[in-house]
């Protein structure tokens, strides 16, 4: 009996995965090994993708005759190319990831498989899965054209766009900051079509509305213009909720904005009204320390350690979001973002192959780069926000560097004493018995200083 190519279904829901297959079998009444690594083990959020689930559905239907892999989108992929790393390289040669469509990919692979097709056979035809729809709809596109000859003199009755614009003033004192931004971006990843932002006030560059890197560096600042274009089927209702979502969280300014400055005889700035006095706690967490000469590396072996630390770092957030009240949590949701950001995963990958850095000397550049761009922007309140990449970044590098992560526990009253204190730090502080907190470096409009509050 022949081995057939092995196909693996990789899907954000478990309904939609098991779908496909139910519609793929039906092509053949030949049995071909199908396994479906879709959802996650959440009940309250089971929407999402695990690098180990599809690294155990590959070994599953793997043969000598190979697999094919299908993705949806966004983190599939991303999680895909993850699972290769994890698997012994007799296997891993033999894997294709293919980039066709779910269903018409997964029942143009199921055809091929059931054929007793080689490998690059089924690869190459899935990938040419939707050749048939796309003939059958010219077709149509030419009869249409032929229609709207006629039509020619009443052009009002022709769409000559699909891109959807409008243009939003933002009134918030702290402009478009962290959290509000991370519900930007999850916003616009929910729909189809390219979403694009740009400041019209500083004549920036448009940049992508599903990158929460770069709607940060745009510096949304109170007063600026700023425009939403959105291109595909989808747009017109991509961009009504996005300007209801901005118009709710940013057009409150009593929602977000931070206390008033007062003086005292220290000088210091305040983030919060009243008076303390217990005894001084003085803190100091561990400097990491990281080599950034180039060294003689194993490059493919350094890819998959940082991988592993980021896939860490998304399950500790994860699970601090689902303990932590909302004000943490809505900070730890935007943590998670940037670990999910496929720009800036591809960037410290660029840092290990082309650059020969470690995996912990790779993220170090790439976060040094981050807080250096946030620390140039103009407005104090976005400059804060450096922080955030900060915190984000020593949390992959002690999973990176097996260090673990610093503890504050303090077991009577006491005031607080620091250089400064991150946000993972300030959501471990038994509030009991902290009277108060006094930070030599920070601002009132850190996100630890909210926390706080």
């Amino acid at each position: 009996m022949i081995n057939k190519v092995g196909i693996v279904i990789v899907s954000h829901s478990a309904k939609l995965a098991s779908g496909v297959e139910e519609l793929a079998r039906q092509m053949t009444q030949v049995l071909v090994p199908i396994a479906l690594a879709a959802g996650i083990d959440d009940p309250e959020n089971p929407l999402g993708t695990d690098a180990m689930r599809i690294k155990a559905a590959i070994e599953s239907v793997h043969s000598e005759a190979g697999v094919i892999v299908l993705m949806d989108l966004g983190s599939a992929v991303m999680n895909a190319e993850m699972a290769l790393e994890f698997l012994p390289e007799n296997i891993r040669s033999n894997v294709r990831l293919c980039e066709a469509p779910l269903v018409e990919g997964a029942i143009v692979a199921v055809i091929e498989s059931a054929s007793d097709a080689n490998l690059e056979r089924v690869l190459a035809s899935t990938r040419d899965a939707l050749s048939a729809k796309i003939s059958q709809l010219n077709a149509n596109v030419r009869c249409i054209e032929e229609k709207e000859y006629s039509l020619i003199n009443n052009q009002d009755t022709i769409p000559k766009s699909t891109v959807h614009s409008r243009g939003i003033t933002i009134v918030n004192p702290n402009g478009l900051h962290l959290r509000p931004a991370a519900n930007l971006v999850a916003t616009a990843a929910r729909f189809q079509s390219e979403i694009k932002l740009q400041n019209l006030t500083t004549r920036g560059k448009p940049c992508s509305a599903k990158s929460i890197n770069q709607v940060m560096l745009l510096g949304v600042r109170q007063g600026d213009e700023l425009l939403i274009t959105a291109e595909g089927e989808d747009g017109e209702e991509a961009l009504a909720d996005l300007q209801k979502l901005i118009q709710e969280q940013l057009d409150n300014p009593s929602s977000s904005a931070p206390y008033s400055s007062f003086l005292t005889a220290l000088e210091g700035i305040p983030a919060s009204p009243g008076i303390a006095i217990a005894p001084a706690f003085f803190y100091k967490s561990a400097p990491l320390e990281i080599a950034d000469e180039k060294i003689q590396i194993d490059e493919q072996l350094e890819w998959q350690k940082l991988q592993q630390a980021i896939q860490k770092a998304i399950e500790q957030l994860e699970n601090l979001s689902r303990s932590s009240t909302y004000e943490v949590n809505s900070v730890f949701a935007a943590h998670l973002l940037y670990l999910k950001d496929l720009e800036l995963i591809e960037r410290s990958r660029t840092f290990i192959f082309e650059q020969a850095l470690s995996a912990p000397a790779a993220w170090k550049k790439l976060i040094e780069e981050l807080i250096a761009s946030y620390q140039a922007l103009p407005d104090s309140y976005l400059r804060a926000r450096a922080a955030d990449v900060e915190d984000v970044g020593l949390r992959v590098l002690r999973l990176l560097s097996g260090v673990d992560s610093p503890t504050l526990n303090l077991t009577r009253a006491g005031i607080l004493i620091a250089v400064d204190l991150s946000v993972s730090e300030m959501a471990q502080l038994n509030s009991g018995n902290i009277k108060g907190i006094c930070t030599v470096e920070g601002s009132a409009t850190a996100h630890s200083a909210l926390l706080a509050n």
